[in-house]
């Protein structure tokens, strides 16, 4: 498979173009964003529900870390499933073919569960190095104690600011988990697409994601920063707003603050979801997809939204 090059500048390009891709058919392709992140909130619920029990006395850290372990791994394999569907859904808008909002949860179907699911091992590695590097840079007993820390916070407990762990190496500790966190996201956004629109297995879609990422470091740190501001940036127009809308929302109703908020956050999180998903299938297009346009996608639903 041929791995492309791109200018520094196409990183900007991704984010720009995703709303014009989400422009084509607006209502199906923020309808499957608003069906991913129902779909990813409602399990965080169950998740939450089931894990209560664990939280309502303090409890060891080895034993809180097993419980929780099985909803973790449900959550690392979740992510890639509707990632992909959402990438089905935008590689067929943008080549104007038809696709319903449904589509979403293509992933789920056609044999493509378990190889998409297992790139959630991407981020299970990730999590592991990143507790590895708490043991490593944080100094003697540190991770014991962030454990600690965090078992007795979970656990419904008061913490003392002064009895938050320090670790040692505090600038090397948070520069490793940014690249480490980082390195996961990118093979994440190249991995998925090879394997559900390009019909790739996952060994193969991750050494060619890895390979993509070294050949076109400029333009992901370019997207990567701009998006990171972004989000940065648009946290606070949507603070600014939400506490505006309570301020007029007040003079009419007591209520309706509340709804106006949850309306102005659901927005933001669909246009969010939105952009990340249009950026991740443009690069993935420019870089690694055959040809000059897009590949075929494999079979999805397709019924006419």
């Amino acid at each position: 498979m041929q791995i492309r090059s791109v200018a520094m500048g196409r990183g900007l390009a991704w984010l720009a173009e995703s709303l014009d891709v989400a422009g084509k058919r607006p209502a199906t392709v923020f309808g499957a964003a608003l069906l991913a992140v129902t779909t990813a909130v409602a399990a965080a619920i169950l998740a939450g529900l089931l894990l209560m029990p664990s939280f309502e006395s303090e409890v060891e850290p080895t034993r809180l870390l097993t419980a929780s372990l099985p909803l973790f791994l449900l959550a690392v394999a979740l992510q890639p499933l509707l990632m992909a569907g959402l990438l089905v859904v935008i590689a067929r808008v943008e080549r104007g073919e038809p696709v319903a909002a449904n589509a979403v949860f293509d992933g789920f179907r056609g044999g493509r569960l378990l190889p998409l699911a297992s790139l959630g091992l991407i981020q299970i590695a990730a999590a592991a190095l990143n507790l590895s590097m708490l043991g490593l840079l944080g100094g003697d007993g540190y991770l014991d104690r962030y454990l600690d820390a965090m078992t007795h916070l979970m656990s419904g407990g008061e913490l003392d600011p002064s009895a938050i762990p320090v670790p040692e190496h505090g600038g090397l500790l948070n520069l490793s988990n940014l690249l480490i966190n980082a390195l996961a996201m990118a093979l994440l956004a190249f991995s998925v697409p090879q394997v559900a629109l390009a019909g790739l297995g996952p060994w193969a879609a991750l050494t060619t994601a890895f390979a993509a990422i070294l050949r076109n470091l400029p333009a992901l740190a370019l997207a990567t920063l701009i998006g990171i501001v972004g989000l940065f940036v648009s946290a606070l127009v949507l603070g600014l707003a939400s506490a505006l809308l309570g301020v007029l929302g007040n003079l009419i109703s007591t209520a309706l603050p509340t709804v106006l908020v949850f309306a102005v956050l659901v927005a933001w999180m669909l246009a969010l979801v939105t952009i990340l998903a249009g950026a991740t299938y443009l690069a993935w297009r420019d870089i690694l997809a055959d040809g000059q346009g897009s590949p075929p996608v494999r079979d999805a639903s397709i019924a006419e939204l």
